[in-house]
């Protein structure tokens, strides 16, 4: 190839709206985990494309080597951290190698050794997870409940680098596994309804529980 040109875009933890720009879900399928889908607890990402010269994707010939710096407040502390790439058919991150600490470097950085450029991740999980089911409805006194369809929700963990974000399904239900411990909070949008917030949150064996309350806009009262 005469010339090429690459494109860099980094996500990197304590930037501002990270948890949000982050690509994806934060679920990894690993081959050390019996290739269970697990979750992810990041610390930064990297998207690498490679351009020829007249503009047209290119394909990286041989192996490249990436850099992810550790960021203060962030650092994993490990001499080797798992290494993710981004399936984008299954939106869902896949084990490859490990990353490698340099700490010759300042800041220092993880290295890994790749054979094509995308989305890569460095990322750990833990050996068990949590599974939080939402269930988003119009009014938590109505009986039956009536679900909430097409409900944007975010599920984030106080501690750690790590946000679950769903939609829910005709029934208002959707579901996503979090690493542990919580507490974990959760926010429901949909345009024309009011967010009236959480209205039980309910532990048990392996999971939580929690009911969310949208109400459609030009009923009841804010906040009652």
């Amino acid at each position: 190839m005469a010339s090429a040109r690459v494109k860099i875009t980094t996500s990197v933890p304590g930037d501002a709206g990270y948890l949000d720009s982050f690509p994806a879900q934060y679920v990894g399928v690993s081959t050390r985990a019996a290739g269970d889908k697990v979750p992810l607890i990041t610390y930064g990402a990297i998207n690498v494309t490679l351009e020829d010269g007249a503009g047209q994707p290119a394909k990286l010939a041989g192996t490249a080597v990436l850099r992810f710096p550790v960021t203060a407040g962030n650092d994993p502390a490990v001499a080797t951290i798992p290494l993710w790439y981004l399936d984008t058919t299954t939106g869902l991150w896949k084990s490859d190698s490990d990353a490698v600490r340099d700490d010759s470097t300042t800041p220092a950085t993880y290295r890994a050794e790749v054979s094509h450029f995308s989305w890569w991740a460095i990322a750990v999980f833990p050996p068990s997870s949590i599974t939080v089911r939402v269930r988003v409805v119009r009014d938590p006194t109505d009986s039956p409940l009536q679900g909430v369809v097409g409900a944007q929700v975010t599920v984030r963990r106080e501690r750690g680098a790590w946000q679950g974000r769903m939609t829910t399904d005709a029934d208002g239900n959707c579901e996503v596994i979090a690493p542990p411990p919580g507490p974990y909070n959760v926010r429901a949008r949909k345009a024309n309804y009011f967010d009236e917030g959480t209205v039980s949150s309910t532990p048990g064996t392996g999971v939580v529980d929690v009911l969310y309350w949208l109400r459609p806009l030009g009923t009841g009262t804010g906040g009652g």
